[in-house]
């Protein structure tokens, strides 16, 4: 369950930031995130 509190947590900080950066990174990170869980929710 954490994993999710965390992406929604990153979905969160993208909607508040208008830098286009911030967001390329946050992107980045909560589509690491995914490949995570997906992995997690193989294995079980």
């Amino acid at each position: 369950m954490e994993l999710y509190t965390a992406e929604q947590k990153l979905l969160d900080e993208l909607v508040k930031t208008t830098d286009k950066e911030h967001q390329a990174v946050l992107k980045r990170q909560i589509t690491r995130l995914n490949k995570v869980m997906e992995k997690v929710e193989e294995k079980n």
